[in-house]
């Protein structure tokens, strides 16, 4: 369980019942992984604004994209950014031609922009953007997926993370986090702050010095989809569309 600020209740979930709620919201109520990546991309870019504070106007971030929800999340988030006045690099760690539907269209709209986006899906390629990383004064990190698909060589890139003085926020998940176990596989990534989607993945709770400031955002999980699956969760999005979640013991 996780809690609010004000101590509401916010149960976390498994990633095989997230699966099955994202495969609702598709089937029986037609809300696409393109509206979710769009509409979540609204509450990280408001997560990224407030820990960059003054500077958010001219940063330089990068983002770091799969092809995944994440990645899509990531990718989407930059445009807000830009439109606030920061400069951007995309990094696409899964071999460009292999990006699927949603998650290539929101790249595509960042080509359109003009904005550099870098495939980075081999070590050599990996190593060789060492230089970008280092100038970032922000990453967002989209590398985490639910999916079977064959895991990827990021040894290099993980690595390169771990030097960096910047920041790293991740989508959904931190990288190399086990969403049910909470177990966080070597080389180790922190995270500075974590947006979790609708719901938590309930490993989080464990993984938490992993996870960092934990945020949890609005991607209209119906009530009914909640019910069917005997969730509660009360309406903390009332007022805005992304709200800071805690473990148990953090909420005194």
């Amino acid at each position: 369980m996780f809690y609010t600020r004000s101590s509401q209740k916010v149960p976390g979930v498994s990633s095989a019942l997230w699966g099955e709620l994202l495969f609702s919201l598709e089937s029986t109520y037609f809300i696409s992984p393109l509206q979710i990546s769009e509409s979540a991309s609204f509450s990280m870019a408001m997560v990224v604004r407030h820990a960059l504070g003054a500077y958010a106007a001219r940063s330089n971030v990068v983002a770091l994209v799969t092809d995944s929800l994440s990645g899509a999340i990531a990718a989407a988030t930059v445009r807000h950014l830009l439109n606030g006045g920061a400069t951007a690099t995309v990094m696409i760690v899964s071999p460009p031609n292999s990006l699927s539907g949603f998650a290539k269209q929101q790249v595509d709209s960042l080509l359109a922009m003009k904005v550099p986006c870098l495939d980075i899906s081999s070590p050599k390629a990996q190593s060789n953007s060492a230089s970008v990383l280092a100038d970032a004064h922000l990453i967002i990190s989209g590398l985490f997926s639910l999916s079977a698909q064959a895991p990827l060589n990021l040894d290099t890139l993980i690595e390169l993370l771990q030097e960096l003085t910047a920041p790293i926020h991740s989508v959904h998940a931190p990288f190399g986090v086990n969403p049910d176990s909470g177990a966080v596989k070597q080389p180790q990534l922190f995270s500075a702050s974590t947006l979790s989607l609708g719901l938590p993945l309930i490993g989080l709770n464990l993984a938490h010095d992993a996870v960092g400031r934990h945020y949890l955002c609005d991607i209209c999980l119906p009530h009914q989809l909640l019910q069917a699956h005997q969730l509660e969760l009360p309406p903390i999005f009332s007022e805005q569309p992304v709200i800071q979640i805690f473990r148990e013991e953090s909420t005194s």
